[in-house]
């Protein structure tokens, strides 16, 4: 084998590098290995040979991702309003859809969680209701919101015994 050859993944020598052997230019080795580093592909399921390379910098990118959770933002704070206006019209079916729409875009929001709760109790959805409360509790337990919804669904499914503890615990996280 010369000295600038490669294996190919079936044993065969050839020109360009796929594998290098360990009697293979190191130089070669170096410029491969920098080239990949230096480069930033579009999208990674493309093959390296004919993905387009693309140069940025971590400006742009940082700049991007604000960009992007800005407009993320403004739809949540957009379909938080259209769930408004469909609380005060007591459209529950439409309240609902506009709060699941910005649960979608922010999933760690407790207070989306607790209006869609607060929606479904109404619309007698128990189950949904005490999963949205449970939802609210994980993300922020020391708010006793979570609980109040929480003991307020089991009370109106009857399940007073139950209800009466999540209200103990909400005694005991009530703000001074």
């Amino acid at each position: 084998m010369a000295d600038g050859s490669f294996l190919t993944q079936q044993g065969e020598e050839e020109s360009t590098p796929c594998v290098p052997t360990i009697g293979g230019s190191l130089q070669a080795a170096r410029d491969a290995a920098r080239d990949a580093l230096s480069l930033e592909y579009d999208d990674p399921d493309e093959p390296l040979s004919t993905a387009p390379a693309r140069l940025s910098s971590w400006k742009t990118q940082v700049g991007d991702r604000d960009v992007v959770r800005r407009h993320a933002k403004a739809r949540v704070a957009a379909a938080r309003l259209k769930a408004s206006k469909a609380l005060k019209a007591e459209d529950w079916e439409g309240c609902e859809e506009a709060l699941g729409e910005a649960l979608a875009l922010d999933t760690h929001n407790p207070g989306l969680y607790l209006s869609r709760a607060y929606v479904r109790l109404k619309q007698d959805r128990t189950t949904r209701s005490l999963q949205d409360s449970g939802k609210a509790i994980s993300l922020e337990p020391r708010s006793p919101r979570g609980y109040h919804r929480y003991a307020r669904t089991l009370c109106q499914e009857r399940r007073f015994s139950e209800a009466a503890a999540s209200f103990v615990q909400v005694r005991g996280r009530a703000l001074p």
